[in-house]
C-alpha cells in the first residue's frame, strides 16, 4: 500500500480485494500503520473506518460500541474493557469479529469498490461536459435551450452526494 505523509483517501487505484487503495499516515497512538502478521497484511485503521462507514449498521450494538471506542476515540483495549465492564479479552474478541465481519461484507457486497467506480464515472462525465461547454465552436452550433439543459444537468450531477 502506498505511504504518504498527508492523510487522504485516493480512489485512483481500485484494488480487487478491498475496493480502493487508501493513502494514510500515522497518528500519535500508532493507529493507522500497517501490520503484517503471518504473511498477511492487516488493514489500517483508516481502512476499517471506511468499512465501518459503509457496513457499520450491520454490526451488533456491542460491536459498534467497541469499534467506535477503539477506532474513533482511540481508547486501548484495557480502557474500553474498564469503561463498558467486560474483560480485555472480550473486547479483543469483539473487535476482531467486527473487523472480520466488515471485511466479509465488503468481500461479498463490494460497495466500496462500486462507490469508487461510480465516483470516477461522475468525474469523467463532468470533465466531458466541461469540455463541451468550453468549446465555443461546438456550443455555437447547439440550440441555446440545449446548452441551458446541459448546464442544469451538470449542476444536478455536482449536487449528487457520494
Amino acid at each position: 500500500m502506498p505511504r504518504r505523509e498527508n492523510m487522504y483517501v485516493s480512489y485512483r487505484n481500485v484494488d480487487r480485494y478491498f475496493g480502493v487503495i487508501l493513502v494514510v499516515g500515522r497518528n500519535q497512538t500508532g493507529h493507522g500503520r500497517q501490520r503484517q502478521r503471518g504473511g498477511k497484511v492487516e488493514k489500517t485503521n483508516e481502512e476499517y473506518s471506511l468499512l465501518y462507514d459503509f457496513y457499520g449498521e450491520l454490526l451488533s450494538w456491542r460491536q459498534r460500541e467497541v469499534f467506535s471506542l477503539y477506532y474513533e476515540e482511540n481508547l486501548s483495549l484495557s480502557e474500553i474493557a474498564e469503561n463498558i465492564g467486560i474483560s480485555r479479552q472480550a473486547v479483543h474478541i469483539t473487535l476482531g469479529k467486527a473487523n472480520r465481519d466488515l471485511e466479509t461484507y465488503e468481500k461479498n457486497l463490494r460497495l466500496i469498490e462500486k462507490h469508487a467506480v461510480f465516483e470516477k464515472q461522475l468525474e469523467e462525465i463532468l470533465r466531458r461536459m466541461d469540455a463541451i461547454l468550453k468549446d465555443k465552436e461546438r456550443v455555437a452550433g447547439i440550440d441555446p435551450d440545449t446548452v441551458k439543459d446541459l448546464k442544469r444537468v451538470k449542476k444536478l450531477i455536482k449536487g449528487i452526494e457520494i
